[in-house]
């Protein structure tokens, strides 16, 4: 199971690396992070920002307690349910 300081080191050394836009390109292979790719689509974001605004949000939810972070619940359930 991916912790959330995983995914905000992956996501930063992908936007590095410009390979980023998989996560909204490749959904299967990044499923940990359609959630909030979703979220960001709903409110018309553009695409070039949307990896940036995720990595954002998941900073945001580094700093709040584990059992209150969305992301947490949405890998945990990936990971029961592989």
């Amino acid at each position: 199971m991916n912790s959330i300081w995983k995914m905000i080191y992956d996501l930063e050394y992908w936007i590095h690396i410009q390979t980023a836009d998989d996560i909204i390109n490749c959904p299967d292979n990044r499923r940990e992070f359609q959630h909030l790719v979703q979220e960001f689509q709903a409110l018309k974001t553009p695409v070039e920002q949307i990896p940036g605004k995720v990595l954002i949000r998941l900073k945001q939810e580094a700093e709040i307690p584990f059992w209150k972070r969305r992301t947490f619940w949405v890998c945990l359930k990936l990971w029961i349910f592989r």
